[in-house]
């Protein structure tokens, strides 16, 4: 992570400039990224809490501000996708670098645990400065990013499964999961207290109301 995040770009946001989501800030291209998810779920019909998405967006928007370099973040480095030499257990590949953004390089922890499984890793994070790199976890405008990018995947995760046509017996367990992780950042965001929900652990919040999504499928 520390090595990938010194190469940087010109721009915020997906490589990709026909897609048009990328801005001049990395706001203005994280905006993008998620109105782009919101309006993927109303066009899959995957009910959201959007209004309350976009008010946390708004309310945090001088943290996501302080990102001023856009490096290359490759969103997606879960163990599945490195490869590394079973002698010297050095990596020797990284793969699936579909959803590789020019931004925070924060973004890196969320796409990396993506279930929310557990906070970063002191070892992680002890390895990363080892790199000269500062990720900035721990400080306000980084705690609130992270829960922000914590909405983006989740985002993300609610979203794919109908385009995908996801099936299976987990479906259900990990719409849940992704419900309740989305509800937790959004409510921890808006200054009300929530306990993060591990997916291995029974599943009792999903979002409630008419913004719940379906778990039937």
């Amino acid at each position: 992570m520390g090595r990938l995040h010194t190469v940087q770009g010109e721009h915020f946001g997906y490589p990709n400039l026909a897609a048009g989501l990328h801005g001049a800030s990395w706001p203005e291209a994280f905006g993008r990224m998620i109105d782009a998810l919101l309006e993927d779920a109303h066009r899959w019909g995957t009910p959201l809490p959007s209004d309350q998405v976009r008010s946390a967006l708004a309310r945090h928007h001088d943290a996501l501000a302080e990102v001023t370099t856009p490096s290359l973040v490759h969103t997606d480095l879960w163990p599945a996708n490195l490869f590394v030499d079973p002698v010297t257990r050095s990596l020797t590949g990284v793969i699936d670098p579909e959803r590789s953004v020019w931004g925070d390089p924060l973004l890196e922890l969320v796409g990396a645990d993506q279930l929310w499984r557990a906070e970063p890793p002191d070892a992680l994070l002890d390895g990363y400065a080892s790199q000269g790199g500062d990720l900035r976890a721990g400080s306000p405008g980084g705690r609130a990013r992270l829960l922000l990018y914590r909405v983006w995947m989740s985002l993300v995760l609610l979203v794919e499964i109908a385009p995908r046509g996801y099936t299976g017996d987990w479906l259900d367990g990990h719409r849940a999961s992704a419900a309740a992780n989305l509800r937790t950042a959004l409510h921890t965001l808006a200054g009300r207290s929530a306990a993060v929900v591990h997916p291995d652990a029974p599943q009792n919040h999903p979002l409630s109301g008419p913004d719940a999504p379906p778990h039937g499928r």
